[in-house]
Formats: structure tokens, sequence, C-alpha cells
């Protein structure tokens, strides 16, 4: 924002263009956002219809320049197929851009992972050495990446609510961390405790990997993961 509404000496307005000028303010408390999930301060917002095409642009100019702002434009949140299968990676920037570095935001995921693997290796140890078929192990590592996705979700949404407080919003988020969790379960029993895929647990895997993009589990590949498990041949 510029000073007594005139655009600071630092914003170039191209020739041929007007400027408008908007204030903000840093509100006291964040809002929590649900999908992400994240803790957010709207400092401005600006509304106006407009009427003719072109090019517009917006510069955001602060005192505090060890600050990062975003900008959200539009009104409504449309999502093309391949936007919304990799929400769960664009995410993962955005906690770059948070200032997370990738160790902490992979963190809760890789401890996951091992703990799953190292209790998935004690468990056939104990129940003596028989070979597994591939399928076991991509519907296995399917399902411990849903745990460690959905253990992402948790530990971001804990922080985010740290900042904000209690908000109603998080009970959407959990729903995006319980159905994994729920997801995870069913492979994870598949795994265990089926011999011989029938065509219906083929189906319950392939059902499984739908499931995992559209909720965004797995990281993507874990929902791979749980595809080729249904579909790869029983001896591969």
């Amino acid at each position: 924002h510029g000073a007594n509404g005139k655009v600071p000496a630092r914003v170039t307005v191209p020739a041929g263009y007007s400027a408008v000028i908007i204030s903000g303010k840093r509100p006291v408390k964040a809002e929590y956002e649900p999908f992400s999930p994240a803790a957010i301060f709207e400092v401005a917002s600006y509304s106006k219809e407009i009427t003719e095409s072109g090019d517009y642009y917006v510069a955001v100019v602060s005192t505090a320049d060890e600050t990062r702002y975003s900008i959200a434009t539009g009104y409504l949140e449309e999502f093309s197929v391949q936007e919304w299968v990799l929400v769960p990676v664009n995410v993962i920037t955005a906690r770059q851009w948070e200032g997370q570095s990738i160790i902490e935001v992979f963190a809760p995921f890789l401890g996951t992972i091992i703990l799953g693997f190292f209790l998935i290796i004690r468990r056939e140890g104990k129940r003596g050495k028989r070979e597994k078929q591939s399928w076991f192990w991509f519907t296995s590592f399917a399902g411990l990446f849903y745990l460690g996705g959905a253990s992402i979700v948790l530990v971001q949404m804990i922080r985010a609510l740290m900042i904000t407080g209690f908000s109603g919003a998080a009970s959407l988020t959990f729903v995006f961390f319980l159905i994994p969790v729920v997801l995870a379960v069913w492979l994870l029993r598949i795994a265990f405790f089926v011999t011989t895929r029938s065509s219906m647990d083929r189906i319950s895997l392939i059902v499984a990997g739908v499931l995992g993009l559209v909720f965004w589990a797995g990281l993507i590949i874990g929902p791979v993961l749980s595809l080729l498990a249904a579909l790869i041949p029983d001896r591969y």
C-alpha cells in the first residue's frame, strides 16, 4: 500500500494504466484453512467486476521485507483433474514457501514408513519364511504411504491450530486425515489376510487407488501402488 493513497516510489505503473491502492492491515488472529491445512493472515481484499479484457498487474509492497505474501484471485475454486490429483505435491511446495524445510515436512511420513516396514518384516518373520508375491509388497507399501500422507496432514493441522486456536473447519481436515487411514487399514488387511487375489480383491485395490487420488492420500505414489497391485499378475 502507498502512503496517503499514493503509489509507492518503487512501484512503476505501466504507461496508459491507472492504479488502485488497497491498504492492508494485519488481523489480530489468523484464519484456519482446512484443505492445506494452514494458518492464514488475510491482510487485504478487493472486489470489482471486470468488464474489460486485458492484462492486470498486482504489486504487493510492505515495509516488512522478511514477510512472504500470497495472492488468491477469482471467486470460484475450480480444479481440472490433473490439478486436483497434484494438490499433495503442490501443498509440499507451499510448505517450503512458508519456510518449512523438506525434512521437517516429510519427517512424519518417513517415520511412519520406516516403522510400518519394520513391523511388517517382524510380523512376516514370526510367521516363518514364505516367499511373498510382488502384489503383497505393492499393497503393503500403498497402505504405508496412505498412513504416511495422513501423518503429514495431522502434523500440519496441529501446527496450524497452534497458531489459530480451535476452529470448526478442522473437522474438514480431519476427514482428509481419516479417509486415508481407513483406506490404509483396508489395503493392509488385503495384504495380510489374502493369499490369492480374487476378482473382488482386485476391484477393492482399484477402488482404494482411485479413492486415494480423490482424497489426496499417499502422495500419489500410494494410489499408483494400489492400482499396480490390482493389475499385476499373481506370479509377477
